[in-house]
């Protein structure tokens, strides 16, 4: 196979990889510019989550980072396809008592290399 349509096959989880290293280093600038004009974000755990819009993204990052700064991700497994990613992976907020793990599978849709969209589903 040639290295071109290698790197398009690898394009969806590198995107989605490029994501989650910006949600851990809370760069909300970085992670903003993972997504395209169309974009939706859906976080099921929680009511009315499906957010649409970058600038309405850039506030749910922006409040959600003031909330929790001692969020991290902690990915468990990677699943490739040609325009989907999956992550399979903890969301841990490490505080001095106790460790709050939640066990979360992330959906993204990925079209010429941005997000289309991000589903994340996520149990205690």
């Amino acid at each position: 196979m040639s290295p071109y349509k290698m790197s398009k096959i690898e394009a969806p989880i590198r995107c989605a990889l490029s994501f989650i290293d910006y949600l851990n280093t809370k760069d909300q600038k970085l992670i903003v510019d993972q997504f395209s004009n169309d974009c939706s974000f859906s976080n099921f755990n929680q009511q009315n989550s499906s957010i649409t819009g970058i600038a309405n993204i850039l506030n749910y990052f922006n409040d959600f980072f003031t909330q929790n700064p001692n969020q991290q991700v902690i990915i468990t497994d990677t699943y490739n396809f040609l325009n989907k990613a999956i992550i399979k992976f903890d969301w841990c907020n490490i505080t001095k008592n106790t460790d709050n793990i939640s066990k979360c599978i992330g959906i993204f849709d990925i079209t010429k290399d941005s997000i289309k969209s991000i589903d994340i589903y996520s149990k205690k």
